[in-house]
C-alpha cells in the first residue's frame, strides 16, 4: 500500500455529489430512509466526512476507501448500529486528527483498515484488480470447492470463520463484509464436512463475529479429519 500526502486542495470534484450542500443533504436523506435518528448525525459531524470527499483523490491514490464512502455505505447497511457507533468513535477520532494534520493516514489504522477503493462515484466495489497475486491464484483454485475459510483483521485476529459449497464466491463477499486482510482455507470432499468443520472450529476458536446463531458450548468430542488450513494469506495488495 501507497500512502500519499495529503494537499490543501478545497474544492470538489466528484460525479456524483454537486456541491458540499449536496452531501450534506444526501446523508440527512439516507437517515430518514433507513429511519436513522442517531445525535452524532450532526452538520459538524458531517463535515469532516465532507473533507474527505474534498480529498478523495489521495484516499484513491491510496487504495484507502474515503471516509465518506465509509459512512454512506454503512448508513445504508439494515441493523447499523454497531457500525454506526464504532464509525461516530473511534474512525470519527482518526479522521478528525487526519483532518487537521495531528497524524498521518498511515498512523490511522481504523481508517486503512477500509481498504480498497473502485471508481471516482460513491459508491464502492471490491474487485479482483486489488487483490495479491497469491489470493488471486487461491481463487482460482477454490471455485466450485466445497470448503471452511478464516478470516482476519490487519493485526491478523480472527474475525470470522464461515463454509460455503463454492467457496471462491462466499469468500470474496465475506472479505467484504468483514473487511479482512488475511485469510485461511480449508477445502473438503463434501458439504458434509464443510457443515461439520465449519460448526466444529466456530466452536472452538470463538471467533469475534461469528456470536449471532451459535451456542460455543465447551467441546466434548475431538473431530479427526484429514483437511488442514492453509497457511495465512495476505488478501490485498501490499
Amino acid at each position: 500500500m501507497t500512502i500519499i500526502n495529503f494537499n490543501n486542495e478545497k474544492t470538489i470534484n466528484h460525479e456524483f455529489f454537486i456541491n458540499e450542500r449536496h452531501f450534506i443533504n444526501y446523508c440527512f436523506k439516507v437517515c430518514k430512509t433507513q429511519g436513522i435518528n442517531k445525535p452524532y448525525i450532526t452538520i459538524e459531524n458531517l463535515t469532516h466526512f465532507l473533507w474527505s470527499l474534498k480529498h478523495e483523490t489521495v484516499f484513491k491514490r491510496s487504495n484507502i476507501k474515503p471516509s465518506y464512502a465509509v459512512l454512506i455505505s454503512a448508513l445504508k447497511k439494515p441493523d447499523n448500529n454497531d457500525e454506526m457507533d464504532f464509525i461516530f468513535d473511534k474512525y470519527l477520532k482518526e479522521l478528525i486528527n487526519l483532518r487537521f494534520g495531528h497524524s498521518e493516514l498511515k498512523e490511522c489504522p481504523n481508517i486503512i483498515k477500509f481498504e480498497m477503493y473502485n471508481g471516482s462515484g460513491y459508491d464502492i466495489t471490491y474487485g479482483s484488480w486489488g487483490y495479491s497475486k497469491m489470493m488471486l491464484k487461491t481463487l482460482q483454485q477454490l471455485q466450485d470447492k466445497y470448503g471452511v475459510y478464516k478470516l482476519y483483521d490487519i493485526d491478523k485476529k480472527l474475525l470470522y470463520i464461515g463454509k460455503s459449497y463454492t467457496l471462491s464466491n462466499r469468500l470474496t463477499a465475506s472479505i467484504k463484509e468483514q473487511h479482512a486482510f488475511y485469510c485461511k482455507t480449508m477445502i473438503t470432499d463434501t458439504q458434509s464436512d464443510a457443515n461439520l468443520l465449519e460448526i466444529y472450529y466456530i466452536s472452538e476458536e470463538k471467533p469475534i463475529n461469528n456470536d449471532a446463531g451459535f451456542t460455543f458450548d465447551k467441546l466434548s468430542v475431538l473431530v479427526k479429519h484429514k483437511y488442514k488450513f492453509s497457511p495465512i494469506l495476505r488478501i490485498y495488495k501490499p
